[in-house]
């Protein structure tokens, strides 16, 4: 909202807009989970909003702090996890940054890009005040009975039991979200879309039939009422 720095959120009876300061950087993803807004940015902040107070805050409280060494040149997603311990989050990384350079290092006319790696982190610990946090992770090489699904849309972690029939426990799932695709490949994108096995580290096609490449339209997830 407004460029770099703001979150907006709205609620049932308000007149307008309701913005929150937070002066880090664009935002990678947001959930919502236990009445609060979860937030990570491109510096790794992840933050929390309160929007449940009468008079809510118009800044956000930075919760925690993602490692440069752990996102450099990757995509973040922020993800609502279904375990009932720690932290009400996990944290993803995705390997799908285009880049402009072929191998020697001279530019290319478009951009080339294409998922290879997710990994997936929980925090452990934070410690410190807003102004110098610092956090611990733990990355996660198995999800168990948890499915992840990622891209231009809301970000869920689901547990097998309200997964439909076929889908499978301990992948990721996911579509093609690289804006620069959609705006600078003449033939579009959804290209990089597929399913990926967290424990084995392998990427499988999501489906047999032949991708439907588009200049405008990414994929979106369709979450049913569970």
């Amino acid at each position: 909202c407004g460029g770099v720095g703001f979150l907006p959120f709205w609620r049932p009876k308000d007149l307008s807009w309701n913005r929150i300061e937070t002066r880090n950087s664009s935002y990678a993803d947001v959930i919502y989970t236990d009445g609060q807004f979860y937030a990570i940015d491109h510096m790794g902040n992840v933050v929390v909003c309160d929007v449940l107070e009468a008079n809510p805050t118009d800044q956000a409280r930075i919760i925690a702090r993602f490692s440069p060494k752990l996102w450099y040149k990757k995509e973040l997603y922020l993800v609502k996890s279904s375990s009932t311990d720690g932290e009400p989050f996990l944290v993803v990384t995705r390997d799908n940054i285009p880049n402009y350079e072929d191998e020697q290092g001279f530019e290319l006319d478009k951009p080339i890009y294409g998922t290879t790696e997710f990994q997936v982190f929980e925090l452990v610990s934070t410690a410190g005040g807003e102004k110098e946090i610092t956090s611990r992770w733990k990355e996660i090489k198995n999800l168990g009975s948890r499915s992840i699904f990622l891209g231009h849309s809301s970000s869920m972690c689901l547990q097998n039991n309200k997964l439909a029939p076929g889908i499978k426990p301990g992948h990721i799932y996911f579509t093609d979200d690289a804006w620069a695709a959609y705006v600078e490949i003449p033939e579009g994108g959804s290209k990089d879309i597929g399913v990926y096995n967290l424990e084995k580290g392998v990427t499988a096609p999501l489906y047999d039939a032949p991708l439907r490449l588009s200049r405008t339209c990414p994929s979106l997830w369709i979450t049913p009422n569970f």
